[in-house]
């Protein structure tokens, strides 16, 4: 279990059973399987002896007994790949696209259930999770979703990391620096530049009557970011570089009266559960309704 995770995962566990009697097969089932509390992102390359280590850690400093959700043991990628017959090199075809819906939906509600993940920070001066595109991309859901999220570290970088802190903002600096999506890495290069397809520039379009409504989310900086708008139909105007705040997940953008949308009253909504933004207008034309803008693909050029 030193090794990084393959098949010896599972392997070790099988034969870690297979040596126990039923009543004790039963008894940790009933002690050691639950509905998760924290959803571990990790990379399969460190060595899962210190993956249980930051475990236990965290075990200890929230004095929980907590339920982990581990993707190796429940939500192999390349194993949906294999079954589906799919090669890394073959297009994306209707089957695979599906085979990823399906998985994403599913890595979704591993994070949004449990509302907490534990980031397994291995290293800690260059963690090996921040140069990969699925846990890069599970922060980004993470962050969709309004979960907390947690940092982890084996006992003796933990220390080091406190006293770094108390003396400057260097290794925190250093960690952030080094995160960069598009020099991201995966096994499979046909999951990576999925991932840098979900996580570029949204852009969402919705209509009403004559009216038409798009926005482009054009950056994200924690919990704040920057969006372009544009309306056409009665009064056709558009709002550029528009800040938006980021609320326990819930993604708020307030109209602005220097803005090149003055003719409109709007507030937006995003609902992460669905990847959708609802826009209420009060005017133009004295009405109150509300709006779904759906996501759909940038156009080429960056404009909304």
């Amino acid at each position: 279990m030193t090794l990084p995770a393959h098949c010896s995962v599972w392997e070790g566990l099988a034969v870690g059973l297979t040596s126990q009697s039923s009543s004790s097969k039963q008894k940790m089932s009933c002690d050691h399987v639950g509905e998760p509390t924290v959803m571990v992102s990790h990379s399969w390359s460190s060595p899962y002896i210190h993956l249980t280590a930051i475990l236990k850690r965290y075990d200890e400093n929230t004095n929980t007994n907590n339920f982990f959700w581990l993707d190796i043991f429940s939500m192999n990628q390349h194993d949906f790949a294999d079954l589906s017959g799919v090669q890394a090199s073959d297009p994306m075809d209707g089957s695979i696209a599906n085979m990823y819906d399906t998985m994403l939906q599913a890595l979704t509600q591993a994070i949004k259930v449990p509302n907490c993940m534990l980031l397994a920070l291995i290293p800690h001066e260059r963690p090996a999770l921040l140069t990969r595109a699925w846990c890069l991309y599970e922060i980004y859901i993470a962050w969709k979703v309004g979960a907390e999220v947690a940092c982890g570290f084996v006992p003796e970088a933990e220390q080091s990391v406190k006293k770094s802190l108390l003396k400057d903002d260097m290794l925190i600096n250093q960690i952030i620096d080094s995160v960069d999506a598009k020099e991201s890495r995966a096994t499979k290069n046909s999951d990576r530049e999925m991932i840098l397809d979900l996580i570029a520039e949204a852009c969402y379009e919705g209509s009403l009557l004559t009216n038409s409504f798009s926005i482009k989310v054009v950056s994200v900086d924690g919990d704040v970011g920057i969006v372009d708008l544009k309306a056409v139909g009665s009064s056709s105007q558009q709002c550029d570089g528009v800040d938006f705040q980021n609320s326990a997940g819930s993604i708020t953008v307030e109209n602005d009266p220097g803005c090149g949308l003055s003719d409109y009253d709007y507030s937006v909504k995003y609902c992460s559960d669905q990847d959708k933004l609802m826009v209420r207008l009060v005017k133009p034309d004295a009405y109150d309704v509300t709006v779904t803008l759906e996501n759909h693909k940038c156009p080429d050029g960056g404009e909304v």
